[in-house]
């Protein structure tokens, strides 16, 4: 689920900049607490099972490699969004 509260939301940015030093718990941490909603929101949009597990699975490769460059100060992450939204069209 995505995060309600700030609390929850530093949880988050704590697992990002875990994940960006590559601890893969960290990033399992932040698939299992994303993973669901990010699946859901994919799959209403498209309305195709298969796509949604796949703009899913390219989601998380982009966070798993672009991780490292990820600075809070700078801005929030748009997971997935720019990536996939010509599939929406």
């Amino acid at each position: 689920m995505f995060p309600e509260n700030a609390a929850e939301t530093d949880i988050d940015i704590q697992l990002l900049r875990l994940t960006g030093a590559g601890d893969g718990t960290a990033f399992a941490r932040l698939y299992d607490r994303l993973s669901g909603v990010l699946f859901a929101t994919a799959h209403n949009v498209l309305n195709n099972r298969q796509a949604a597990e796949d703009v899913l699975q390219d989601a998380f490769l982009m966070i798993w490699e672009k991780a490292p460059l990820y600075d809070a100060s700078r801005q929030a992450p748009d997971v997935g969004h720019n990536r996939h939204a010509e599939q929406v069209h």
